[in-house]
C-alpha cells in the first residue's frame, strides 16, 4: 500500500505530520545525521549494546509493543511533493519517493530501527511492523529546529548522549550564516578536542576530555572548555598559516568541512607531540590503556591518571602553552605552523625540562599552581626560563 492518510497540525507555528509507517517504509527511506559523516550531523553512530538490547525484547516475546512514536525530519520541498489530498483526507503517497532515496531523517527511535533491523533478519514478518510516526516539516535552510528537539527529548531523563550538540549548533550557525569569524577558533579548538578523545585510536587524549551536560558523572580528567582554551594558541597559528587565512574565503557547507578537516589535522599534530615527547618525558604521569565504565556503562580506555596534573587544567594549559610557542615559531621569519620542525623545537623543550614526572603529583610542587598565572609560571618552569626551587 503506497499511501498513507496523515494528521497534520502545529505547535507554536511548528508544522507537524502524524502517520502510521510500516519499520520496512522507515528503514528504507530514512538516515540519521551523524557528526563528522554529515554537514549537519548531531548524533552519534548507533550504540550496538543500547539496539541488541531492544532487539532481544523484540525476539523474546511474541506480544511485544513499542508505543512510542519514532521522530522523523524532512524538508518542506520534499514533504510537498509527496502529499496529496482528496476532498475528505491528506496522503503521503510513497511511490513519489524515488528509488534508494533517504528522504527523512532519524530524529529520535534510531536504535529502535536498528534493533527492529537485526530483529526482521531472524523473523521476516517484522519488516511490516507498524510505529507510530511523527513527522517535523523542516525549511532547507533552518534545519536546526530538528538538531534542538533532538537535545531536548534525550537530554532529559534519557540515558542517551547528548554531547556533540554544541559542535553541530556551530555547525549549523555556519549553514544558517548566523556565526562570527571570531568563533572560528573556538569551534575548531572544540572539534580537535573532539577527534583527540574519540577518534584517533589509543591517543592519550582518549575518553580524557569531558563533553556536555553530563561533565560530573563521566569519564574524563578535564572539561572541553579548559582544554579548548589550552590550545586555542595552536590553533589560530593553524587558521591564520593555512593558506593565507583559507577560512575566510569559505561559507557554508565548504566552511563546515573545512574546519572539521582543520581539526583533524591539528588533533594529529598534538597527539604526536604528547605521545613522541610529554610521554616520553613524563611517562609515569599515565596508566597503559586501562578500562573505566562510562555513565552509560560503557568501557572506554583512558590512559590519563587522575594523581597528575598532566591532563588537568594545569599541566594541559601549560604543556599547550608550550606547544603553542614552537608553533608560533619564526624561523627566518618564517612561522613553524605545524611542522616536523615545530615538533623537533616542543621536543628539544620537553626533553631539556627540568620538570620532573614526580612534579606533576597531586599536591606536590604544583599544587596551588591554579590560576592562569600559575599555569604561565609552570610553562617557564618547563621551559627553563626560571628555576624550580623544590620545596622539600
Amino acid at each position: 500500500m503506497n499511501n498513507q492518510q496523515i494528521i497534520e497540525y502545529r505547535q507554536n507555528g511548528q508544522r507537524f505530520l502524524n502517520v502510521v509507517l510500516p519499520h520496512k517504509v522507515i528503514d528504507a527511506k530514512s538516515e540519521v545525521l551523524v557528526y563528522g559523516k554529515n554537514a549537519g550531523g548531531y548524533q552519534r553512530d548507533p550504540e550496538p549494546n543500547h539496539y541488541n538490547k531492544i532487539k532481544n525484547y523484540i525476539l523474546s516475546k511474541n506480544d511485544f509493543i513499542l508505543p512510542t512514536s519514532i521522530v522523523l525530519a524532512v524538508d518542506e520541498d520534499d514533504i510537498n511533493r509527496i502529499l496529496f489530498t482528496n476532498e475528505e483526507n491528506t496522503f503521503i503517497d510513497l511511490s513519489n519517493i524515488n528509488e534508494g532515496e533517504k528522504i527523512f531523517r532519524i530524529v529520535d527511535g534510531q536504535h529502535r530501527i536498528i534493533a527492529m533491523r537485526e530483529a526482521v533478519k531472524v523473523k521476516p514478518e517484522l519488516k511490516n511492523f507498524q510505529f507510530d510516526v511523527v513527522i517535523l516539516v523542516t525549511n532547507r535552510n533552518m534545519r536546526s529546529i530538528e538538531m534542538e528537539i533532538f537535545y531536548d527529548i534525550n537530554s532529559k531523563g534519557k540515558r542517551l548522549k547528548v554531547d556533540l550538540i554544541e559542535l553541530a549548533r556551530f555547525n549549523y550557525r555556519i549553514l544558517e550564516k548566523s556565526f562570527k569569524e571570531r568563533e572560528i577558533n573556538e569551534h575548531v579548538s572544540i572539534q580537535t578536542a573532539y577527534f583527540l578523545n574519540e577518534e584517533i585510536e589509543n591517543s592519550l587524549w582518549n575518553n580524557a576530555i569531558k563533553f556536555g551536560i553530563h561533565d560530573d558523572h563521566v569519564v574524563g580528567i578535564i572539561g572541553v572548555n579548559a582544554f579548548r582554551e589550552s590550545i586555542s594558541m595552536i590553533v589560530d597559528v593553524f587558521l591564520k598559516e593555512d593558506e593565507k587565512s583559507k577560512f575566510r574565503t569559505l561559507k557554508g557547507e565548504d566552511l563546515v568541512l573545512y574546519t572539521q578537516e582543520a581539526a583533524k589535522k591539528i588533533a594529529n599534530f598534538i597527539n604526536i607531540a604528547w605521545e613522541k615527547s610529554v610521554k616520553s618525558k613524563w611517562g609515569y604521569c599515565f596508566k597503559e590503556g586501562i578500562i573505566e565504565l562510562d555513565l552509560f556503562l560503557d568501557p572506554k580506555k583512558v590512559y590519563y591518571d587522575q594523581k597528575y596534573y598532566l591532563q588537568k587544567t594545569m599541566g594541559s594549559k601549560s604543556i599547550n602553552s608550550v606547544l603553542g610557542a614552537a608553533v608560533g615559531m619564526k624561523i627566518n621569519n618564517k612561522t613553524l605552523g605545524l611542522t616536523e620542525n615545530a615538533l623537533k623545537e616542543f621536543d628539544k623543550m620537553i626533553m631539556k625540562s627540568q620538570v620532573t614526572s614526580d612534579d606533576w603529583k597531586i599536591g606536590g610542587e604544583f599544587g596551588g599552581y591554579s590560576s592562569e598565572s600559575g599555569f604561565k609560571k609552570v610553562s617557564k618552569y618547563i621551559k627553563n626560563e626560571i628555576k624550580l626551587i623544590r620545596k622539600n
